[in-house]
């Protein structure tokens, strides 16, 4: 089974991505963990940050992955 990273948009929502790549600026330059992740629950493109399962309930977990997006990283 694929890896998949549990992220949380913008907006709020928890969905899982199968990656999910840090933006860099080139030599050693980071944006940010963010990224842009068309949101599966409301369609537009957000920013959105990876998310600690350890610090999420099993409901979030679940429900983060039963809303998945195939690497439809920006």
């Amino acid at each position: 089974m694929e890896e998949r990273t549990i992220v949380r948009c913008a907006a709020g929502h928890l969905f899982s991505v199968g990656s999910f790549p840090l933006q860099s600026l080139g030599s050693g330059g980071r944006l940010g963990p963010g990224r842009l992740v068309r949101c599966p629950c409301c369609g537009r493109l957000r920013s959105s940050v990876p998310q600690d399962p350890s610090v999420l309930s099993r409901a979030e977990r679940r429900l983060a992955e039963r809303r998945h997006v195939e690497d439809d990283v920006s």
